[in-house]
């Protein structure tokens, strides 16, 4: 093992003696023999075992999905999407033009009424506050 510059244990060097003298080699082909057996045995078992992980993870998967109840199709999630979209939209269009009348209505009734207003506001400042709320 001088060779290898290895300083083992006397208990292995002894098996790997008569690993040598049994298979007819030096003691330095056999521990290269041995290293070699052990990287590759570790390599071979931890791919078993993500293997075996990933097997796990994908019946877990398969079992998910066939619990899960009967979906709608894409299509129809689309179209509910769509249409909730669009109402929506026409409900913000319709808010937009009550916001815009009760801003016009309080804008008329500050003008009429300057005493009305808070002090230091301006009419366009009081009217927007009151229609920011309708």
């Amino acid at each position: 093992m001088k060779t290898l510059k290895l300083h083992l244990p006397k208990p292995l060097v002894r098996q790997l003696n008569r690993y040598a003298k049994k298979h007819g080699i030096s003691l330095e082909a056999a521990a290269i023999a041995a290293i070699e057996r052990n990287a590759t045995s570790k390599q071979d078992q931890r791919i078993n075992v993500i293997s075996d992980r990933l097997t796990q993870v994908e019946q877990r998967l398969s079992t998910l999905i066939n619990d899960q109840p009967v979906t709608t199709s894409a299509e129809t999630v689309i179209t509910n999407e769509c249409e909730a979209q669009a109402e929506l939209f026409l409900t913000d269009d319709e808010q937009h033009s009550r916001r815009n009348l009760a801003y016009q209505t309080w804008l008329e009734h500050y003008k009429n009424h300057p005493e009305d207003l808070e002090t230091g506001r301006s009419p366009h400042e009081m009217a927007a506050l009151k229609a920011s709320v309708v």
